[in-house]
């Protein structure tokens, strides 16, 4: 079988639609397949630990998918042999509200999982939605505004500040409702990613683009938490797409932002 790329996410439905989309127009004649892990972050982080991160993702997903017939492209997940795969990418949401807003903890836990998945060719890059895969929807409904940047209260969502992410998210029927029924054209998906590159540069850091790097934005986020108890709303796909492409798709972007 030839080489192919691996993208795990963690549900069934806005990841995988607008990886599906992305792929259709961006990523044409790519061997590409995606599966669903259906469990998120912390849980995964979990079945990790259990042996200090010594097993293989590939051989976490079959232990987990055992004695079930489900499907990676024409294969069944049983038989995935992980030469096969060239790179992995996993797409999960940061979900600061798991432990009960136990900052402690979920921070320690993150911070082990961004570290060990940190090379796509090797044990695979994590990409993180914050605070959840709902973010693009905020990226989508303000591509063609002044391009505000949105934040999320990381200890509580009852304010003004969570209100308004709440609103997004409840908005984002909007996004799959376009997304499934007539899909993005490829402006409407490099405005996402204008957007996108608004907010790190205006909110996260300087937006060049080694700073569009998950590892960095994650600790950019901590910075934030720690400063201000709160987290910029972005999602993580926008960073996949620029960063499987390259220095020279993110110039692009930007040229045509200017």
């Amino acid at each position: 079988m030839s080489s192919y790329v691996l993208i795990l996410t963690e549900g069934e439905k806005e990841e995988v639609y607008a990886i599906h989309s992305l792929n259709d127009i961006f990523l044409k004649g790519e061997n590409m397949h995606i599966i669903s892990f259906k469990t998120n972050i912390y849980s995964l982080y979990s079945q990790l630990k259990k042996d200090d991160f010594e097993t293989d993702i590939i051989e976490v997903l079959k232990e987990k998918n055992a004695g079930k017939e489900i499907l990676c492209g024409e294969i069944s997940i049983a038989e995935i042999d992980r030469e096969d795969i060239s790179e992995i990418y996993l797409l999960f949401d940061y979900d600061a509200h798991h432990y009960d807003w136990n900052v402690a903890r979920s921070i320690s836990e993150l911070t082990e999982l961004v570290q060990h998945f940190d090379n796509e060719t090797e044990q695979g890059k994590l990409y993180l939605s914050y605070p959840m895969v709902e973010a693009i929807n905020y990226h989508y409904v303000n591509r063609s505004e002044s391009m505000p940047v949105c934040y999320f209260p990381y200890h509580s969502g009852s304010n003004a500040e969570g209100k308004h992410f709440k609103r997004i998210q409840n908005e984002a029927v909007q996004f799959m409702k376009k997304l499934k029924k007539d899909g993005f054209t490829e402006d409407e998906w490099l405005e996402i990613f204008r957007q996108f590159l608004y907010v790190i540069h205006h909110a996260i850091n300087d937006g060049t683009y080694e700073n569009v790097n998950p590892i960095n934005v994650f600790h950019a986020q901590l910075q934030l938490i720690e400063n201000e108890q709160k987290i910029v709303v972005l999602s993580g796909i926008p960073a996949l797409i620029i960063e499987y492409f390259g220095r020279k798709f993110y110039d692009n972007i930007v040229s045509e932002a200017a």
